[in-house]
């Protein structure tokens, strides 16, 4: 899971093939990511409903700050089967992930259980014995 993400603003130079997948994003301000990440891609992530995104030279996002909309991050092509979930997450003590996040995720070469990986850092619908061998 993340939250108050941001995602290269150029600090340590240029951020190529940049990689986010799987992932919650537990806040209203989603991504604020600077203009070096010229690859970066971004796939299976679930963002709170209304959360917004701004990429552009940096600024600290204030109290009224307002980025862009999920639907236009996800016409510059870089959100890939992404989408929005009012309830990203049903627990914030146990990290446990909304329905949307179960069995939806990219298959990243990790153990996980069901027809594809749950979306977060919890996986769901594993047999109890089987969870506790994923987490050691």
């Amino acid at each position: 899971m993340l939250a108050g993400n941001e995602l290269h603003h150029g600090a340590f130079g240029s951020g190529t093939t940049t990689d986010a997948g799987n992932n919650l994003f537990a806040t209203r301000n989603a991504i604020s990511m600077g203009l070096s990440a010229p690859e970066l891609s971004m796939t299976s992530n679930i963002y709170l409903a209304d959360a917004a995104f701004y990429t552009g030279i940096f600024v600290a996002p204030q109290s009224g700050w307002v980025g862009s909309t999920l639907a236009h991050w996800l016409s510059n092509g870089v959100a890939l089967d992404s989408d929005e979930s009012g309830e990203p997450l049903v627990d914030l003590d146990t990290l446990m992930p909304g329905e949307r996040a179960v069995a939806r995720g990219t298959d990243l070469g990790l153990p996980y259980c069901g027809a594809a990986p749950t979306i977060g850092a919890v996986e769901s619908d594993c047999p109890e014995a089987t969870t506790a061998a994923l987490m050691e």
